[in-house]
């Protein structure tokens, strides 16, 4: 359990202080998921010429004006950012498989599994809540679970355990 100070000094902590602090080596690469150009890591994108004036409209700003400044070695981009980070889990598992071969077990059930922590997410005491919705669905990035969620997360286990 992380405490209010810990967290504090955590937020403000420099980046090269924190890596010390994790014990990761200088020599390490870093890696960010992000969707939408405000995530960590992001500054790798943004800061290509002619993206940070990019917008997708509406109320949202360009990628210059609320777009992350932090760079990264690689980004990976997604539509939704959960999706990005379960297809580099899923190209670990093809890359160096693991002991216990649980792909078979995501296959069936993989999508079950995204559904039960996005509903413990949402529940009591978290209440965690889209942002792109001001009632409660099941979505992740104005996106309902079903069936697009669902769908991909079949998919790509799916993909994995070829």
């Amino acid at each position: 359990n992380i405490n209010e100070e810990s967290r504090a000094a955590l937020a403000t902590m420099p980046l090269q202080a924190f890596r010390s602090a994790a014990h990761v080596t200088v020599d390490a690469k870093s890696l960010a998921v992000g969707d939408g150009g405000n995530e960590v890591g992001m500054g790798k994108v943004v800061s290509v010429p002619g993206v940070g004036d990019l917008s997708p409209g509406g109320e949202f700003a360009a990628l210059s004006v609320n777009g992350c400044v932090r760079s990264c070695d690689v980004a990976v981009l997604g539509t939704v950012s959960n999706w990005a980070g379960s297809a580099i889990e899923a190209a670990c598992h093809v890359t160096w498989p693991a002991e216990t071969d649980y792909v078979p077990a995501m296959r069936s059930s993989g999508s079950a599994l995204e559904f039960a922590l996005l509903e413990a997410i949402m529940a009591k005491p978290t209440l965690a809540v889209d942002g792109s919705h001001n009632d409660r669905p099941m979505s992740v990035d104005g996106l309902n679970f079903d069936p697009y969620h669902r769908e991909f997360y079949d998919n790509l286990w799916h993909l994995a355990g070829v």
